[in-house]
């Protein structure tokens, strides 16, 4: 019936040997085989979008979130994956059916709900009650992990529900992207439709917190910067990261191919200038680059 959650088949026990490995993307928008993240609108769709042209597999393209005027290449984020962060973050007072179908659609009380959504969700999305909603969806999340295992999963959220997955599947590593918090703040104002400095702002400091304020423990995150990406000579270090989260050797002339037409839509990008970051975005930012050359060096 409409409203009603899916029914899942009964899954394997949690951590037994019949999981399968996930990697996710996390963003500044997982494993199955791997998750990818960072926060929203930091350039995690256009680094999945290179992924998936050097071979990364997101599944069943018909279950992905489609593209839009912001992001026509695609969005890579699984519907089912969605609703499960979404309820894990939020709890079942929030309906996920307003995020799964479409990000940010037109009609004003969707798009005023969604707003307000955003704006209470480091009041209701912090890590013990994200963990406690966890538990009464295990059995969905353990069949998830199985049901993508060998790909890779896309979502901002999670950055706040990483190591709840580790709790009832398994997770290979994460792929976290991350971008100049004044582009991302920008960019974030056009996709909600408000002024930069009236949330966007807080939610990059937020989304950066609810990952790197306790970070997941003892698992692999692979540090990507996607203004890099448009440096010629720091592009080919991005795409190794790229290489080494899929497990495979570098190519230099495949990274070179795959990213003339990846980035065929992005002539618009702004480089980061000089442009003064107040001390609390200033400190959170610093502190990536500095996790980033790390883990390059």
């Amino acid at each position: 019936n409409k409203g009603m959650d899916p029914v899942y088949p009964p899954a394997p026990v949690p951590h037994s040997s019949h999981h399968q490995h996930w990697r996710s993307v996390v963003s500044q928008e997982s494993g199955w085989d791997a998750p990818a993240t960072g926060c929203p609108r930091s350039g995690t769709s256009f680094v999945c979008h290179l992924l998936q042209e050097l071979g990364g597999d997101f599944g069943d393209p018909s279950e992905l979130i489609v593209g839009d005027r912001l992001n026509r290449g695609g969005y890579f984020e699984n519907r089912n994956i969605i609703r499960l962060n979404h309820l894990l973050m939020f709890g079942r007072w929030s309906n996920p059916d307003n995020w799964v179908n479409v990000l940010w659609p037109g009609r004003f009380l969707i798009h005023a709900r969604k707003i307000l959504t955003v704006a209470i969700a480091p009041l209701v999305n912090r890590t013990e009650l994200v963990r406690t909603r966890g538990r009464s969806l295990a059995q969905e999340i353990a069949f998830a992990g199985n049901e993508f295992g060998g790909r890779i999963v896309k979502d901002p959220r999670f950055s706040y529900t990483t190591k709840t997955w580790m709790e009832h599947s398994n997770v290979d590593s994460v792929l976290y992207v991350f971008r100049h918090p004044l582009r991302t703040a920008e960019s974030l104002a056009r996709q909600v439709r408000v002024p930069r400095f009236l949330l966007t702002r807080q939610m990059w400091k937020h989304n950066i917190d609810g990952f790197w304020k306790n970070p997941p423990p003892n698992l692999p995150v692979h540090l990507v910067h996607y203004d890099s990406f448009f440096e010629k000579d720091q592009r080919a270090s991005e795409f190794k990261t790229l290489a080494r989260f899929l497990g495979r050797d570098f190519d230099s002339g495949l990274a070179r191919a795959v990213f003339e037409q990846v980035a065929e839509d992005r002539s618009g990008h702004k480089t980061p200038t000089g442009e003064r970051l107040d001390h609390s975005l200033r400190k959170r930012y610093e502190m990536l680059l500095q996790k980033h050359r790390e883990q390059n060096n």
